[in-house]
């Protein structure tokens, strides 16, 4: 049976998303930079760090611990939710991919809430190709399992793969 439903706290999905990721001043992050031996980010790391001012956000450790409650909340509501279900299926993104020239600022942060929901909660997930879009880009589905379900995950992917074509390159 399927049924359309949207998860009772994926509205709060963003600004939870910000302050998990601003909560160590971007101590995390540019741990990452350095151990990968780079300094140099993607455009879009660089806009977020710009625009959310991460670098400069200092909070205290109670703010902290807040922020910590927001999300072992969140994932206590998503995971009610996901209750008497054994698979959802979701957008990956709320356009067909972006073209490549498209800026950070035309995207519109809200894509973000399609995958980061579930990024939140650590959910296994997989995205799969289920049809192009009438510009010749691809639309997926992203199929989202319970935690340690990924073998059902994996199941529902394959079966949207074999029906729907799995990955064609787009003609460019």
């Amino acid at each position: 049976a399927i049924q359309e439903l949207t998860p009772p706290v994926v509205n709060q999905t963003l600004e939870l998303f910000f302050e998990i990721v601003m909560a160590d001043k971007a101590y995390r992050v540019n741990k990452i930079l350095e151990e990968a031996g780079t300094d140099q980010i993607s455009d879009y790391l660089q806009w977020v760090k710009e625009t959310m001012d991460f670098d400069q956000k200092i909070i205290s450790a109670k703010e902290f611990g807040l922020v910590f409650e927001k999300w072992s909340q969140f994932n206590s509501n998503m995971t009610s939710f996901f209750g008497p279900y054994d698979i959802l299926l979701c957008p990956v993104y709320s356009i067909p991919a972006p073209v490549q020239s498209i800026t950070f600022e035309e995207l519109n942060l809200h894509f973000l809430s399609y995958t980061a929901t579930y990024n939140l909660t650590g959910w296994p997930a997989a995205v799969v190709r289920v049809g192009t879009s009438s510009e010749g880009l691809p639309l997926g589905v992203q199929v989202v399992g319970k935690p340690w379900q990924e073998s059902k995950v994996l199941a529902a992917a394959k079966l949207l793969e074999d029906t729907f074509g799995g990955f064609q390159a787009p003609d460019l």
